[in-house]
């Protein structure tokens, strides 16, 4: 259940500033076994075809979006059909599949109807994303709302870690500010650094750094925390300490 492959990466290089994800639209499939991360299995009949849920999706929250009316099929003819799982995709040229959700085995036999119940269908961003932008994501996977796209992000660092629905305590003082950074187009789920961030040499000693983020914003608390992390293994940094995140050191796999 989750993400498909080419859906992580758009939703990484979107969060990361590298590349915007234009908001898709979007259809539901019905699969015979496990979809994994490409669409696999889908059923094949001359019945069937994708559909959407009958109004649409209702406001994501951080929990996630749920469809918004019943997902109906058109009945079944010739030979049974049993579905494990449900799939989400977008329909842009041969189509790009974003998300899977395993169900309860259910045999549909002929004459019988495929149906989704409202509300039924839950589709979460999951934990690797701040509540600041889990519902944006969310909304943005279904076609619902656009995710607003930041052209520049910044490394934040933390003496407490950040959580999903907490935002740690970030270093200050010392000269220390956030630092722009840019990331490598994701591939496989994955994307670090692209280049060496070096952040002013340390006027006052800032603590022991244990966690890092992605912030839409150079300073302050205003904008979006958009991705965090712990550290490998901590660092202090003292008076007159120099500190720097190396290319590829700040690593996210979604």
């Amino acid at each position: 259940m989750g993400l498909s492959t080419y859906a992580a990466n758009k939703v990484l290089d979107h969060l990361c500033g590298t590349a915007n994800w234009s908001i898709p639209t979007t259809e539901i499939s019905l699969h015979s076994t496990d979809p994994g991360l490409t669409g696999a299995n889908e059923v094949s009949a001359g019945w069937y075809s994708r559909k959407q849920p009958a109004s649409g999706w209702n406001v994501a929250t951080t929990a996630g979006v749920t469809n918004n009316g019943q997902v109906t099929w058109d009945a079944v003819i010739g030979s049974d059909v049993t579905v494990t799982h449900i799939g989400l995709w977008d329909t842009e040229g041969s189509s790009n599949f974003l998300f899977s959700i395993d169900i309860a085995n259910k045999t549909f036999t002929a004459g019988s109807v495929p149906k989704i119940l409202d509300g039924t269908i839950l589709i979460t961003p999951g934990a690797a994303y701040h509540n600041d932008i889990k519902a944006a994501i969310a909304d943005h996977l279904v076609g619902r709302a656009a995710m607003a796209f930041d052209t520049s992000v910044h490394l934040a660092l933390y003496t407490v870690s950040p959580t999903q629905s907490t935002n740690g305590t970030e270093a200050i003082g010392g000269s220390y500010a956030r630092q722009s950074i840019d990331f490598d187009a994701a591939a496989s789920g994955a994307t670090d650094n692209t280049d060496e961030e070096n952040f002013p040499t340390a006027t006052a000693d800032l603590g022991t750094i244990l966690a890092f983020a992605i912030r839409s914003e150079s300073s302050g608390t205003a904008g979006n925390m958009h991705l965090f992390g712990a550290l490998t293994s901590s660092i202090i940094v003292n008076n007159q300490d120099e500190y720097k995140a190396l290319v590829g050191a700040i690593d996210f796999t979604i």
